[in-house]
C-alpha cells in the first residue's frame, strides 16, 4: 500500500464516504452492484515522479519527452456495495481501478483528444468546452 498516489487514496477516500452516506440516506433503494461515475486527472507520463534535471534538461530528444506534466481526465467509477469494508479496502480498490485506467487507451485517447481540440482550435474554444462539459 505504500505505492500509492495522493489520487489514489482521495478516490479511496471518496468512494468510502459516497458508499457510507448513501448506505444511510437510502438503505432500503439502492442495490448492490449501482455506479456513480465522476471525472479524475491522472498522470500518463512514461516516468512519473522527480527526474534527474541534468538529464531532462540534455539536448537528447528521448529524455526532454519527459519534462512537463502530461495528464488526461478519466472517467471513475464508484460503486456502492451493501456490505462493510474498511476504508484501506477502498484506497486498494481504487489503486487497481487507478492503474488499470493508467494502462487503458482511455486514457491516451483523452489526452490525444484534448490536444487536438488545442491544437485545431486553440485556447477560446477549449476552455470554452471544458467550461460546458466540467463545469456543472
Amino acid at each position: 500500500m505504500l505505492d500509492q498516489t495522493i489520487n489514489d487514496v482521495l478516490y479511496g477516500i471518496i468512494w468510502c464516504g459516497l458508499t457510507r452516506c448513501l448506505k444511510v440516506r437510502h438503505p432500503q433503494t439502492l442495490q448492490d452492484g449501482a455506479q456513480v461515475t465522476g471525472l479524475c486527472p491522472i498522470n500518463i507520463r512514461e516516468k512519473p515522479g522527480v527526474q534527474d534535471l541534468s538529464n531532462v534538461v540534455s539536448s537528447s530528444d528521448k529524455i526532454r519527452k519527459v519534462w512537463g506534466n502530461k495528464f488526461a481526465m478519466v472517467l471513475l467509477p464508484v460503486t456502492y456495495y451493501k456490505r462493510e469494508w474498511h476504508p484501506l479496502i477502498y484506497t486498494a480498490q481504487a489503486k487497481a481501478v487507478m492503474d488499470r485506467k493508467k494502462r487503458s487507451m482511455e486514457a491516451q485517447l483523452y489526452y490525444n483528444m484534448g490536444h487536438l481540440i488545442f491544437a485545431l482550435f486553440g485556447t477560446k474554444v477549449t476552455s470554452h468546452l471544458h467550461t460546458l462539459y466540467c463545469i456543472p
